[in-house]
């Protein structure tokens, strides 16, 4: 995908062309559309599943649904095939099925469908802007939540709605990974750098960790 768009579209954009390979789709299919909808091609039989119209994106709902089957896979071919033109005018802007609200609506419909549905216990990363929002849910929601990790030296030793704020480290120490972990940053370069380390650790992205926003 290519285009001239302006700073926080041109961030989407190479975000979207990051994501080429199944297991970093999965991941990060909970930041958004990970695979841009005019460019979404795939075998028959997934979309006659049909959308579901209703106060949210239905691309995403219907992406995020699919998404649930384990025989699902996806990729990207290595080459432009989208031009994309922004305008004032798109649905993206004027609708309000794709407000920052319907999208996060959409997203903890699919949490709690996909990777919370038998998990009562996460590890959350993210102890920022980015992330309270999505741990003041998780209680909502009676998720206990182990451990909040982050980097920033001003919370690490701290209390987050009575849960301890860790460093890195918590997962090192761990016996076994956590069956779920969640992160939530929302610094420029910060998944990039989780996502290394997460690798490192022997994490599998997409299978027992996955990106929120």
């Amino acid at each position: 995908m290519e285009g001239t768009p302006v700073k926080s579209m041109k961030r989407y954009q190479d975000w979207l062309n990051h994501l080429n390979d199944h297991a970093a789709i999965m991941a990060q299919r909970f930041v958004e559309l990970p695979i841009v909808n005019p460019t979404l091609f795939g075998h028959r039989k997934w979309f006659e599943r049909g959308c579901v119209q209703g106060p949210f994106p239905e691309d995403y709902d219907f992406f995020l649904n699919v998404a649930q089957d384990p025989s699902l896979k996806t990729g990207k071919v290595d080459e432009t095939i989208l031009f994309w033109r922004d305008h004032p005018e798109r649905a993206t802007r004027t609708d309000q099925r794709y407000e920052v609200s319907s999208f996060d609506a959409c997203k903890r419909h699919h949490l709690l469908r996909g990777p919370l549905k038998n998990q009562n216990r996460v590890v959350f990363w993210g102890a920022g802007q980015t992330g309270k929002p999505w741990i003041r849910w998780l209680l909502s929601q009676n998720r206990s939540i182990d451990c909040i990790i982050d980097v920033d030296p001003r919370k690490i030793g701290q209390r987050l709605h009575g849960i301890s704020v860790s460093d890195p480290t918590y997962l090192k120490a761990l016996s076994t990974p956590p069956e779920c972990l969640l992160i939530a940053v929302g610094a420029q370069g910060a998944r990039e750098k989780i996502l290394a380390h997460l690798l490192k650790q022997g994490y599998q992205p997409g299978t027992n960790a996955w990106f929120l926003a």
